[in-house]
């Protein structure tokens, strides 16, 4: 018994060391979690064109009021189908991470397009 011990020993030390190497780094980036409410008006091609979860964002739960149409994604983009002029409001949490060092991107970067935008607590 003692010597299959043995003769396993390595095949767990390098299991072990192996699944080391998938750990999360010790230092992450800055983030914020935060909710929006934001209003877009939708344009004459019809697209509202929002951001999609990347490395750097994480949407946790996205709401749009009216439902719209149809759902798109090409390349990094990901866009909302309505009819022109619609006025649609979004509801949106999101984890959002400083790239490079630097601080979290503001809600107005992420959703520069918003015709208001505010955070959800507020009245």
């Amino acid at each position: 018994m003692l010597s299959t011990a043995r003769a396993l020993a390595p095949f767990a030390i390098g299991a072990a060391l192996g699944g080391c190497s998938s750990l999360l780094p010790l230092h992450r980036e800055a983030f914020v979690d935060d909710c929006v409410l934001a209003e877009f008006v939708v344009g004459p091609d019809g697209r509202l064109v929002l951001p999609a979860t990347d490395e750097s964002l994480v949407l946790r739960r996205l709401e749009l009021a009216p439902p719209p149409l149809a759902e798109r994604f090409a390349g990094s983009e990901r866009w909302f189908v309505y009819p022109e002029g619609t006025t649609v409001d979004v509801r949106c949490t999101y984890r959002a991470y400083g790239k490079h060092g630097g601080p979290p991107p503001t809600p107005r970067e992420l959703w520069p397009l918003a015709q208001s935008l505010r955070n959800c607590e507020q009245p």
